[in-house]
């Protein structure tokens, strides 16, 4: 948590944000609609260069990061982000429940990894 969102006054009335990134359009439709029906605010992302751009100009909670990507791997986007310097939890998300895949994704920077 950064020190200007430390105050607590920051977070009363506002809509978490949660930046959703994944390929397959049905099940990110159906996280979409899941997530805003709890009362999150949800932007998600159709390819890697979009998903970048959106972490660097908007403020996110979250981020939901799938696995396996047509145009990208999920790992080094979220090892390019912490890098970078993001410190926004991120959570990677696969089809694969391989326990390496799971070992990799926490090694490389993700808070957690939940299989589809």
């Amino acid at each position: 948590m950064s020190p200007a969102n430390a105050d607590p006054a920051f977070w009363l009335g506002r809509r978490q944000r949660v930046l959703l990134m994944d390929d397959d359009e049905k099940l990110q439709r159906f996280l979409v609609w899941h997530l805003e029906q709890a009362g999150y605010q949800v932007t998600s992302a159709n390819s890697s260069t979009h998903f970048l751009r959106l972490v660097r100009r908007e403020h996110f909670d979250v981020i939901l990061l799938d696995l396996m990507l047509p145009d990208a791997d999920g790992v080094q986007l979220c090892s390019r982000l912490r890098g970078d310097g993001c410190d926004v939890p991120i959570v990677m998300m696969s089809a694969r429940s391989d326990e390496m895949d799971r070992v990799l994704g926490l090694e490389v920077g993700a808070d957690d990894y939940l299989a589809k």
